[in-house]
């Protein structure tokens, strides 16, 4: 990563983990145009800041991408795909692998309700 990248990205609201282990910043894609709208969430370790790791949101809904940390290395994350379409996923940013991903929909949430 370039020093200007570096910059335009430290000048971006940090999320820290509760310790400031990790934090990360969010590039929001710039809905007033036409999409598709990408997301990129870039994840720092509090001993390396000269590296990171990108999490690309490609093609979503106009809505915010949402996401916390549930601990000094487990990140949930929602993609909106649409007003009723979304993924969750809770990525471990220390092995960059998925503990869990799930896609839904609420039309199927209310069907499963009213069961």
């Amino acid at each position: 990563m370039t020093k200007e990248q570096l910059h335009t990205l430290n000048a971006l609201p940090k999320s820290k983990t509760e310790n400031g282990m990790r934090w990360l910043v969010e590039e929001k894609p710039d809905t007033m145009r036409d999409g598709p709208w990408n997301t990129r969430l870039y994840i720092f370790e509090r001993d390396d800041t000269n590296h990171c790791v990108r999490v690309e949101l490609i093609d979503h809904a106009s809505y915010e991408v949402k996401y916390n940390w549930l601990n000094e290395k487990m990140l949930f994350v929602s993609v909106p795909w649409g007003r009723i379409a979304w993924t969750d996923f809770v990525l471990n940013t220390e092995t960059l692998r998925f503990a869990y991903i799930e896609d839904g929909r609420l039309d199927q949430v209310l069907d499963s309700q009213e069961k």
